[in-house]
């Protein structure tokens, strides 16, 4: 397991106040225009950090559970959540689905700025695939390595663009970009079962 997938990493990260590139207008639209959120359904957000995109998607209408595996991350998900929103659950992801989250429960699995990090990716993705309901969707922002744009401190976790072409097979996949960043939409084809 990479040292970056622990909350012995993460939490001194968080502590020291630093946090990822905000949700921006630009990005919810693009994912609404694709995702057609409707009232109720339900999202579970990997990695969700501060808590920055489960509180977009509960703006949404979704019931979101954000999973995180370092305790100061949740701390100031929680602190920044002002009304009853986002549950947010301290949760090792690559240890299996969060506790209470079953096969054909989600609507939406994300993984905004938090897949790249993570060990056994295309075992991450089958999972999140299993969790999916009929025409649920993952969705993935992940900085790509060969962007001029791409911030020098990212490239250590960046992918290149034939890896995650290769994360990509065997689904339906939408995709926009942001600058440095690729956003996805990934959703099962419909004769895969």
């Amino acid at each position: 397991m990479s040292d970056r997938n622990t909350a012995d990493y993460w939490n001194p990260v968080y502590d020291d106040g630093r946090d990822w590139k905000q949700v921006c207008d630009a990005e919810i639209t693009m994912f609404t225009h694709f995702a057609d959120p409707q009232p109720g359904q339900k999202a579970l957000d990997i990695g969700c950090g501060t808590g920055q995109l489960g509180r977009c998607l509960h703006s949404l209408g979704y019931d979101v559970t954000g999973v995180e595996v370092s305790a100061a991350a949740l701390l100031k998900a929680r602190a920044r959540s002002y009304t009853m929103g986002p549950r947010w659950v301290r949760h090792d992801i690559q240890t299996g689905p969060p506790p209470g989250i079953t096969a054909a429960s989600m609507d939406v699995v994300s993984f905004r700025l938090s897949f790249q990090f993570l060990d056994r990716k295309q075992q991450i993705l089958e999972m999140a695939r299993s969790l999916l309901r009929p025409g649920g969707l993952v969705y993935l922002v992940l900085p790509v390595l060969e962007r001029e744009s791409l911030p020098d401190g990212r490239r250590s976790s960046a992918l290149p663009t034939a890896e995650i072409s290769r994360l990509c097979q065997g689904w339906h996949v939408d995709k926009w970009d942001l600058g440095w960043l690729d956003h996805l939409i990934l959703r099962k084809p419909p004769s895969h079962r």
